[in-house]
């Protein structure tokens, strides 16, 4: 197999060289369509056209035919390929590629779905990779779970109460901000600082700005910025530099024997002597030129607040070492293995070391410079699978327990196969370093045989591997202050959002406060607002207590608390037991602070939502609305609907909520109150006289009786609002509606002691006096004012009052626009006869052509300018005529229809329903009810 991977290098560079040429050549072809001008034009490349063509399609039949080994395979139908059709050689075609694909991918082992292939020198092939799964599957059917008490051990002592003071992890309170010019939150254990580039202080602080998480786009905001220590060893990560021994490409490592185990030396280091001795070991191993080491960590987090390293993993080329990191005096020691783990000269091989190197800084001040992360190896290779499981499979016969990854590593002592499982993950991994260093200089040879030799490479595989390992032991920890305000914090409430499909609706709220819609989920929203104080509880006990956020309750239950909102400290632990991970003993000793937490929160938003919703619409207060707006209620205004004395109080509320018995379309003489949750009844008679108001108080009942002063002001405030034009965008502003300044009225010159015109009955330009009932559409339209045909000068002409500031639209109707032949602006007499200006200049026969027009001596101007649109003059819905029954006409036109409908299939059969028929001389039925057949 290591003879092959050369030839099939150089294989795929031959091939891609060749194509390079028909692909630069195809990309300058022209268009199909100019080809297709350009063949109108001249025969000879009409000629010459055809010619290629057939050449070409003689060459893809070949190819197709020597691929399906038949030579008296069907042939292509070239009439289809010349009009474009290409099915046939797609058809062909695709499956070649495919399986050319799978081939390739297959010997380098790489590709979406593949589990094995050659990749680098001495991996199993698919074959074998098969076989192992189908053994291990079975194994798998054959396990059982782990015992209780190896996932999580209820009954053990805490070791970190025994760890030094200046190990102990510090939990700072919810309270607790570090921002620019204060403190950290933490500060690194680093005593001393090994293998420095230079003297200067390494002890720095920086305002960190977190980077932006995938909450950000969604929410528009960003988490806090705090301060924090910087990297110690930044500088020399900076200037880092792979040493002469990593580029050179290893032997190949053989195959891990099946007794490798009982044949690697062991030892267990649960004390300081046993470290020391470990360390001296490890130089030895240096002196020789080995200076590789393999490591791996186990975590436990459940049952402590920031997490406890419980274990470390540490292989030479000829040793495996096993700590207990729990040891006091080991753990305090651990720090001098930055003699190895800080040199640059060594390499570290983690695989997956993310969470590693943070575990090492916060427990142990240890720091790694020089790392080779086998996770960012398979990624450069282009495996399909990253996980340390899949190399075991791939490099040897050892298949590790997964069950007991979860396990509580806080044990002693460790049995077995839990021991057998921890040497595991470090014992094989020197020997996949080498396997996949072979892989990457194979794959910088393929590649640097396809490039041209000028360019000049600098990043190749081995170097993008080292330079992705840099990135990741860079990686500085650091205590985040909680983020009560924006939730951005690992474990912060954004998350709790997100997973139930609310962050939208908290962004939609969040960016637009004012939304009338509300979900609930929303800033200073009920639901809202318990979900982040009892989370902001949850941490706060966590961090008292030194308990995991999910050991003291879990995230499903903190969605539950928000939602139900629990009274009291019974409910509490109805509610929580409802979700999922029972009731934990931290919130049954404390559940009456969770019920107090709610509690609060509900009276505070309340009051919050109750006084925040009180806004002034036009001068006239509006009612709050509910805590998530579920049932909103105004209260009426004040001189347009009857209300009993209280109306000075809001009446919408999260537990009262108005219902009105109302008289919309016309008066009302008596008012029933509801009385469902003690709901206050109000009447209405906005488009008739109200003349008694019964009100539920006591045994009695109160009369009310408005002006019709009053009513004329509120219905101009009605009108005034419905003026697209500035009305409407001020009844919608916290500011009193202005009163519109009336028209200037012409000036009118009387030459006799003439009285003015009496103004008619319906003209609303005067005030409104009376009882308003409905008033028609043609009294609701202003009469233009005619002049006097007494005056011996031209009346103004009437002019549209100026926009002010509150105009926002201006909306004309079809009236409002000019008619295609011009008419003067004065309107005519509406009287049946005109009296002329001079008798003697009118005679009978003129006064049928002047009649509608305007009088002699009258100046034709141009139309007036658009005045703000009065949706007032327009039709309503009670302007509608009443509908009439349908004619003769109406109802064959309808059959037509419906004949015509049944010629295209859309007939309903009612057969089952027709009319019964009616006897002769029987008189027709009025409104009865009917089947919907007719």
């Amino acid at each position: 197999m290591a003879a092959s991977s050369p030839s099939l290098a150089t294989l795929l560079a031959n091939l891609e060289a060749a194509l390079v040429d028909p692909t630069t050549a195809a990309s300058q072809l022209p268009d199909a369509g100019d080809l297709g001008f350009e063949r109108s034009l001249s025969r000879p490349f009409a000629r010459n056209l055809d010619k290629e063509a057939e050449r070409i399609l003689s060459l893809v039949s070949n190819v197709l035919n020597w691929s399906q080994g038949t030579p008296n395979a069907p042939q292509l139908d070239g009439d289809l390929i010349r009009d474009g059709e290409y099915r046939q050689v797609i058809e062909k075609v695709e499956p070649l590629l495919e399986r050319a694909d799978d081939g390739i991918e297959k010997h380098l082992g790489i590709g979406k779905g593949k589990t094995g292939g050659v990749g680098a020198v001495g991996a199993k092939t698919d074959e074998e990779l098969q076989a192992l799964q189908q053994k291990s599957a079975s194994k798998h059917n054959n396990k059982s779970k782990l015992p209780a008490n190896l996932l999580h051990d209820a009954d053990l002592a805490r070791p970190q109460l025994q760890f030094p003071p200046r190990l102990v992890l510090p939990r700072p309170t919810t309270e607790t901000t570090a921002n620019e010019g204060q403190e950290p939150l933490w500060k690194p254990l680093l005593r001393r600082k090994p293998h420095a580039a230079s003297s200067a202080s390494w002890l720095t602080t920086e305002l960190y700005a977190p980077s932006e998480d995938r909450y950000t786009v969604v929410t528009n905001t960003a988490p806090p910025p705090y301060t924090r220590y910087t990297h110690p060893y930044a500088a020399e990560l900076a200037a880092l530099t792979p040493p002469e021994s990593y580029f050179s490409k290893p032997e190949q490592p053989p195959r891990p024997a099946e007794d490798s185990f009982e044949k690697t030396p062991f030892e267990w280091i649960g004390d300081k002597i046993g470290l020391d001795k470990m360390i001296k070991e490890i130089r030895a191993v240096g002196e020789q030129g080995e200076k590789e080491l393999a490591i791996d960590l186990e975590h436990h987090d459940y049952r402590s607040w920031g997490g406890i390293t419980s274990l470390m993993q540490l292989s030479t080329r000829k040793k495996d070492y096993v700590i207990d990191v729990l040891d006091p005096a080991v753990r305090d020691g651990l720090e001098d293995l930055n003699e190895y783990l800080a040199d640059p000269s060594w390499i570290k091989v983690f695989h997956g070391a993310a969470s590693d190197i943070i575990w090492l800084q916060r427990d142990f001040g240890v720091y790694i410079v020089g790392l080779f992360d086998t996770y960012h190896a398979t990624h450069v290779l282009g495996f399909p699978q990253h996980s340390l499981a899949s190399l075991l499979a791939k490099y040897t016969d050892f298949e590790a327990d997964k069950r007991y990854q979860v396990a509580d590593w806080r044990i002693r002592p460790l049995n077995k196969e839990m021991l057998h499982y921890a040497r595991s993950d470090t014992h094989y991994l020197l020997d996949i370093y080498d396997h996949l260093r072979i892989a990457l200089h194979d794959k910088e040879a393929s590649t640097s045989s396809t490039t041209d030799m000028d360019v000049d490479s600098t990043e190749t595989p081995l170097l993008d591997v080292f330079n992705r390992s840099i990135t990741t032991s860079s990686s500085v920890f650091s205590l985040a202050p909680y983020d009560a305000a924006t939730g951005h914090q690992e474990n912060g409430w954004l998350g709790l959002l997100g997973k139930h499909q609310q962050l939208k609706a908290y962004a939609t709220a969040l960016a637009v406060p004012t939304l009338p819609i509300k979900t609930g989920w929303g800033p200073g929203e009920l639901k809202f607002e318990v979900l982040k104080a009892v989370h902001e509880w949850r941490e706060k006990v966590a961090r008292e207590e030194d308990e995991s956020t999910r050991w003291v309750m879990g995230n499903e239950q903190v969605w539950v608390v928000a939602e139900r909102r629990p009274r009291d400290a019974v409910e509490v632990m109805k509610v929580v037991a409802m979700a999922r991970g029972g009731v934990s003993e931290v919130v049954r000793r404390r559940k009456e602070e969770v019920a107090s937490i709610v509690k609060e929160v509900v009276e505070r938003v309340g009051e919050t939502v109750a006084e925040a919703s009180e806004i002034v619409m036009g001068g006239v207060e509006v009612g709050a609305r509910g805590e998530a707006a579920e049932q909103p209620a105004v209260r009426p205004i004040s001189g347009l609907w009857t209300t009993t004395e209280e109306e000075t109080a809001p009446v919408a509320s999260s537990s009262k909520v108005v219902a009105t018995s109302s008289s919309f379309f016309g008066s009302t003489s008596k008012s029933t109150p509801s009385v469902a949750r003690g709901l206050v009844a109000a009447t209405s008679g906005f488009f008739g006289s109200t003349k008694k108001s019964a009100v539920a108080k006591g045994k009695g009942k109160q009369v009310q009786t408005v002006s019709a002063e009053e009513k004329a002001e509120a219905v101009r405030k009605v009108h005034a609002s419905l003026v697209l034009g500035g009305g409407l965008a001020k009844s919608l502003s916290n500011q009193a509606i202005p009163t519109p300044a009336p028209p200037p009225a012409p000036e009118v010159t009387m030459e006799d002691d003439t009285a003015a015109l009496p103004v008619e009955e319906n003209d609303h330009s005067t005030a409104l006096t009376g009882d308003h009932s409905y008033v028609p559409l043609s009294g609701r339209i202003p009469k233009p004012e005619t002049p006097s045909l007494f005056s011996t000068t031209a009346s103004a002409t009437p002019t549209a009052p100026a926009p002010t500031d509150s105009d926002v639209l201006i909306v004309s109707s079809l009236a409002d626009k000019p008619k295609k032949r011009r008419r003067p602006t004065v309107a005519a007499s509406t009287s049946t006869e005109e009296t002329p200006a001079d008798p003697a200049l009118a005679s009978p026969q003129k006064k049928k052509k002047n009649k509608g027009k305007a009088v002699a001596g009258e100046v034709k101007e141009k139309a007036a300018p658009l005045a703000p649109h009065d949706y007032s003059t327009m039709k309503s819905v009670l302007d509608a005529e009443p509908r009439a029954a349908p004619g003769v006409k109406e109802k064959k036109k309808k059959k037509d229809k419906e004949v015509g409908r049944a010629a295209k299939g859309f007939a309903i059969d009612t057969s089952d329903f027709r009319r019964e028929p009616r006897v002769n001389n029987a008189p027709k039925k009025g409104n009865v009810a009917q089947s919907f057949a007719k």
